[in-house]
């Protein structure tokens, strides 16, 4: 790899070069950091720990702090000047406390936490406090391979009359352990020769014997440890798997996955890192583009499964365990492969930005990449002994350039994007926040953006497969702290953004956009859609090669700003498009490809996203009157109540207490949901974090009302689903894709299933 100015290498690795740290705990006024030494022997370095936060006036705290810190003025020109270090991290919170309520006092103010005031910042983890003051950072001269990773899937029985598995029911056993690692060892533990206390003491003792510094599972957060928390709990058997054989902790937690809350359980292992492949999926799917994040569907669609692999339905776990328990422990042990293999494609760039970012490797996982890159900007100018900025107050801007230029289908269509179009923006215009002393943000983004260059070149030219996707993923860590360089510019929290500047950068980008498509219009082409950084249209009728396509993209990116630089990024043979952001493409191997929510809703039933996926690949080919057809089969079905409860079963979990849910539908704050409304029917049997499977039923009159009703109480014998309501919803669907049909067949998509009912 290129190689990296002294400076720049600090500012992105830290100034310690300490390697193969690969945990650090926090034990009272000290650091202990685990090191692999090169005979992988695991060694525990114990540092002294000196807690700090950033202040802007001394006199903010009480007189007497100088007996409980010191203090520090650093240079610059930065708001908060002052460097405070207490005596310990109870004291460092008395202090922010004192701050806080002295700036309400002074400024006539209320706020309740330093968050909300510009004059005190603290980075609320010792951990990283710890790994910025010191410039330390995990995994240093480590390869991901160079972990040693363990993989737990479990399986479980479900008590009598539940639909799911919940570890405090006596009758809820863990039937299966599957545990594997990436030294290839392997081990099923069963209930056939042991009972389940027995089970779980030899799950404890094969964690420590293997010593993992990571613990891999899919949803491992969101059930398996819990679950074996809880058994242990139920069993009264130590769960010590810290490396100090201390019990793993674990608090409810809050988060976000792109744009939608979640609530999961933060487990915490002394000396480890718990690697949870779901919340890594969810993360890598920002368009939600993957229909399901389960294990199995997303091994399959990354290629993963094997083609021998085992497959139990969940609600059939119980029965096969009775029948045929060698299939279900083939079941377990192909799910922790899975798992293993899903998590040796996923946590990679996690791992490598480990080695830049001061973070913990599991908490990395989880943390936004505005804050990342706010810990690797804060620890330079700790580094230095320079002043950091204040935010500065937010202001209304503009966003990237979105245009539907087209709604319908064409052929032959093209998409060309700009590379990092807001990163070269940044670099090639000279942008920087105002309040950026040390170019912290220029700095770091040319540093990274020739490291990814350079991964991307060894990448493509490597010939060992391992090389090539180990720089690829060292690639990809940096593709995603590129990206979100902009997107800090204007965040309103970041001690470092600058909204008018953010503001510069989509306004060039816009203008950028606005050149292509001015490109494509004169030179006898039509644009389709143009998004932010992108635009797919149908090239001028001379292009007709893949040559020929490169060299038209070519000659629309001499246009551009001096380092702005188009590509051409995809070729297909048709799209449909919606609406921004909505559309679907043919592929040149005839793959569709659906993208948008008004095609992908979650809040679709399982029918209408079948008949969306294949209406869609139908009218990319042209087969319009194909769709019509589809739509009569489908009413036909469920007309004739011959359609399987698989069509319209829903999947909902209860994020929050059913007291919460009751108490904010009568304050109006929400409405009511069939899930919750099916957990109050059912006093006892349900609670927060568990999943409610249902349909809606309804008898077979004009005027009955659809009602909520568990798919377990489903009789295929006498299916009682609402035909009404299943049959609405598919028209209102194909209603949905009429502005799409020629006009000359749009009568193909007037729905009928509606009136047949009636």
């Amino acid at each position: 790899m290129s190689e990296t100015p002294p400076s720049d290498y600090e500012l992105l690795y830290g100034a310690d070069p300490t390697p193969g740290i690969v945990a650090i705990e926090m034990q009272g006024a000290e650091a202990w950091l685990y090191r692999r030494a090169q005979n992988r022997e695991i060694l525990r370095l114990r540092e002294p720990f000196q807690p700090f936060f950033l202040l802007a006036d001394p006199a903010l705290l009480p007189k007497s702090a100088g007996q409980a810190c010191a203090m520090r003025k650093l240079e610059g020109i930065g708001h908060l000047k002052w460097l405070v270090e207490p005596d310990s991290w109870d004291r460092l919170w008395g202090l922010i406390g004192a701050a806080t309520y002295a700036y309400n006092r002074r400024h006539g103010t209320t706020h309740a936490s330093w968050r909300d005031i510009p004059d005190v910042h603290v980075v609320p983890t010792p951990e990283a406090q710890h790994l910025i003051r010191t410039g330390k950072t995990l995994f240093k001269g480590m390869e991901f391979d160079d972990l040693v990773r363990f993989q737990i899937d479990l399986e479980t029985a479900t008590a009598p009359g539940k639909s799911f598995p919940h570890p405090d029911d006596p009758e809820a056993a863990i039937l299966i352990a599957a545990l594997a690692d990436n030294r290839g060892w392997a081990e099923t533990i069963d209930l056939r020769e042991r009972s389940e206390a027995e089970l779980l003491r030899e799950v404890v003792e094969a964690i420590r014997r293997r010593d993992p510094d990571a613990i891999e599972g899919h949803n491992i957060l969101g059930f398996d440890l819990p679950y074996l928390m809880a058994r242990c709990e139920r069993h009264g058997i130590p769960f010590g798997i810290g490396r100090d054989a201390s019990p793993p902790e674990a608090a409810p937690a809050r988060g976000r996955l792109g744009a939608r809350p979640i609530a999961f359980k933060d487990v915490r292992i002394h000396g480890r890192h718990v690697i949870d492949t779901l919340p890594l999926a969810q993360n890598c799917d920002p368009t939600g583009e993957i229909d399901s994040y389960s294990l199995k569907s997303l091994a399959r669609r990354f290629g993963l499964a094997k083609r021998d692999r085992t497959y139990v339905d969940g609600a059939g776990i119980g029965e096969v365990w009775k029948r045929d328990p060698e299939k279900l422990l083939s079941y377990a042990r192909d799910d922790a492969e899975e798992a293993a293999a899903l998590a040796r494609l996923l946590a990679p760039p996690v791992f490598f930005q480990a080695q830049m970012a001061p973070y913990p490797y599991q908490r990395l996982a989880s943390l936004g990449v505005t804050a990342r890159l706010e810990g690797i900007f804060l620890r330079e100018h700790l580094r230095v002994g320079r002043a950091v900025p204040a935010p500065q107050p937010p202001r209304p801007g503009g966003g990237g350039y979105t245009n539907t230029f087209v709604r319908g289908l064409r052929r032959n269509v093209l998409y060309a994007d700009v590379h990092s179009l807001y990163p070269s923006i940044i670099l090639s215009f000279g942008i920087q926040p105002k309040s950026d002393e040390l170019r912290v943000v220029p700095r770091t983004l040319g540093a990274i953006l020739s490291r990814r260059l350079e991964a991307k070149r060894l990448a493509r030219t490597a010939a060992d497969p391992a090389e090539r996707a180990r720089q690829q993923a060292i690639s990809d860590s940096f593709k995603i702290l590129i990206n979100s360089i902009y997107g800090y510019l204007g965040f309103g929290p970041g001690l470092w953004n600058d909204p008018a500047q953010a503001d510069r950068v989509a306004s060039i980008g816009r203008d950028i956009m606005r050149r292509m498509i001015q490109f494509i219009q004169e030179s006898g082409g039509e644009p389709i859609e143009a998004d932010t950084d992108g635009i797919y249209f149908v090239p001028p009728p001379t292009v007709e090669t893949d040559a020929q396509c490169e060299e038209f993209v070519r000659r629309m990116s001499a246009v551009l700003p001096k380092g702005v630089e188009a590509g051409c990024e995809g070729r297909y043979k048709a799209m449909l498009s919606y609406a921004d952001k909505n559309y679907a493409l043919l592929t040149e191997d005839g793959e569709t490809i659906v993208r948008g929510s008004a095609f992908r809703s979650r809040g679709l039933e399982p029918f209408l996203r079948r008949f969306l996926r294949e209406a869609m690949g139908a009218m990319l080919r042209g087969r319009f009157e194909d769709v019509a057809q589809r739509h009569r089969e489908m009413s036909r079905a469920i007309l004739r109540r011959e359609a399987p409860l698989e069509w319209f079963e829903r999947l909902d979990r209860l994020r929050e207490p059913l007291e919460e849910y009751q108490r904010k539908v009568a304050e109006a704050r929400r409405g009511r949901s069939a899930a919750y409304e099916l957990a109050l029917r059912h006093p006892g049997r349900f609670a927060q974090g568990d999943r409610i499977a249902y349909y809606f039923a309804g008898r077979n009159v004009k005027g009955a009302e659809p009602s909520p009703k568990l798919a377990e109480e489903f009789d295929p014998q006498s299916p009682d689903y609402h035909i009404g309501h299943y049959t609405r919803r598919l028209d209102e669907t194909l209603a949905l894709l009429k502005p799409l049909f020629p006009e000359n067949q749009r009568d193909l998509a007037s729905g009928d299933a509606q009136m047949s009912f009636l």
